[in-house]
């Protein structure tokens, strides 16, 4: 009989204002590779931060939690990530150093801080520092060329990498990733999903590897060493199994979804179309898209500081290709900014009701109708 890991009877999840979650019962066995999914908001990243102790997991009466790896998880997620290279930019003393260029914490100095605590600014490195290159984990994640980049240099694929192999390389026992595919190109993708399948299939083997959970907003590029999933939906498990059952489920909701939107399409173009038979509105179309790194990190300092007044590659790319087209007005959000908040992006943007957006729309057409 496979060995319990994290057994979770008649538990509840709390802050330090009111209970979130008021009962589980879960258990992870060795052997076991779990994905946690759900739509945000739904009890996942509850869950997650549960086991790893930024929220309390509390028994209810005759239950019970036992977590072999407390005190011993960590989180990559986009959140982290964000956090980081905020603190590197409110950390900037580029005006104070000669050459006006200050490239912070390095991955290598990130890195080492998490085996022998904060190295200050200007302190020689440590021997540990020194021997990262040749090091597994540093290997394993692909950052040898990148040890000594500034961490607010790195790229989004590359943050993430650099807080696996600091996670690693801190010898913690339990690894849980959180939407860590998200905003990657295809390379840092492909990465990623090597290291993961690499570290699950390997996990209990070698005592250098933690175990590792994924955390996923929707069934998309899922890895193969993936055994069993959670599912999460209005603070409640809404699915608990083998992911072979879960796939039956997500092929159904699939097929009854498809049939649903294709009823929705027809259903609004027959409206919009009786509303536009008579008119010459044109119709709008509304773009948004979502980075996971700052913007003033893909223009130019002057353009950012507002020194200089030249369009720059943005306006290039996403509005001028709309210019001298028969459109009365755009819409246009861009999710990169300079706030540690940017990862809410997502949520803001769907906060936008489509119902409301579509019934603004006609009821504009209507009034110009009249």
């Amino acid at each position: 009989m496979a060995k319990s890991l994290i057994t979770i009877n008649k538990c509840r999840i709390e802050n330090e204002r009111s209970i979130i979650i008021p009962e589980l019962n879960w258990e992870m066995k060795a052997g076991e590779v779990w994905l946690v999914i759900g739509p945000n908001g739904g009890g996942k990243a509850d869950f997650v931060n549960a086991l790893s102790g930024n929220l309390k997991m509390l028994p209810n009466m005759d239950g019970k939690y036992e977590n072999l790896f407390q005190n011993s998880t960590d989180i990559v997620s986009l959140e982290r990530a964000a956090r980081l290279i905020q603190e590197e930019r409110e950390n900037d003393e580029s005006e104070y150093v000669e050459g006006g260029v200050d490239i912070g914490r390095t991955g290598r100095v990130f890195i080492t801080e998490g085996i022998i605590g904060t190295i200050k600014k200007g302190e020689p490195l440590p021997p540990e520092a020194k021997q990262l290159d040749s090091d597994p984990a540093v290997k394993l994640c692909g950052i040898e060329k990148i040890l000594d980049r500034g961490l607010k240099y790195m790229s989004t694929g590359e943050i993430r990498r650099t807080l696996l192999a600091r996670a690693l390389i801190s010898k913690k026992q339990f690894l849980i990733l959180s939407d860590p595919f998200a905003g990657l190109d295809v390379q840092s993708r492909t990465i990623l999903l090597d290291f993961f399948n690499n570290i699950a299939e390997n996990a209990g083997k070698d005592e250098n590897l933690p175990y590792i959970m994924l955390g996923m907003e929707r069934w998309h590029e899922i890895p193969d060493a993936i055994t069993n999933v959670i599912e999460f939906k209005d603070k409640k498990i809404h699915f608990c199994g083998s992911r072979a059952d879960y796939e039956k489920i997500i092929k159904q909701r699939t097929e009854e979804n498809a049939a649903n939107a294709q009823e929705q399409k027809e259903a609004f173009a027959d409206e919009l179309g009786d509303t536009l038979k008579d008119t010459e509105v044109p119709i709008g179309i509304m773009y948004a898209a979502q980075g996971s790194t700052n913007i003033s990190s893909w223009i130019s300092a002057d353009y950012y500081h507002g020194a200089d007044e030249e369009a720059g590659y943005f306006y290039n790319a996403m509005v001028y290709p709309f210019k001298g087209l028969n459109i009365k007005g755009a819409v246009w959000s861009q999710g990169c900014n300079d706030s540690s908040k940017s990862v809410q992006y997502k949520a803001n943007l769907l906060d936008l009701s489509c119902d409301s957006l579509f019934t603004s729309m006609k009821d504009r057409v209507q009034n110009a109708v009249n």
